[in-house]
């Protein structure tokens, strides 16, 4: 059984990312659509956390040929960095603004 201390503190992590996520996810879709990519595209992005507690941008894998053609460009298109452009935009701060909330929401801060 886990302790009750380490169980409350991987639910407020959880917590925590998982708002901070849904919030970059409207983001980076944001980005996307302003840049000029296609809305069919653009709303299939998602924002998720990794194992290492990175943010990391998902999409089906069908698309990952469109995502990567407007990402990085080709012969006929230059590239739109939104995903890139994104991710070198974002810290943990997000995460730590939502991390707060869930301990204010708890009354542990």
């Amino acid at each position: 059984m886990k302790n009750p201390l380490t169980k409350l503190v991987a639910e407020i992590y959880a917590e925590g990312y998982s708002a901070a996520a849904s919030k970059l996810t409207s983001e980076v879709r944001r980005r996307a659509y302003l840049m000029g990519w296609p809305t069919s595209i653009s709303r299939q992005l998602l924002v998720d956390v990794n194992s290492a507690g990175q943010y990391v941008v998902r999409y089906p894998k069908q698309l990952t040929k469109a995502v990567m053609n407007l990402e990085y460009g080709d012969q006929n298109t230059p590239p739109t960095p939104a995903i890139r452009g994104f991710l070198k935009s974002i810290g943990n701060t997000d995460m730590q603004n939502q991390i707060a909330k869930s301990l204010k929401k708890r009354g542990v801060i």
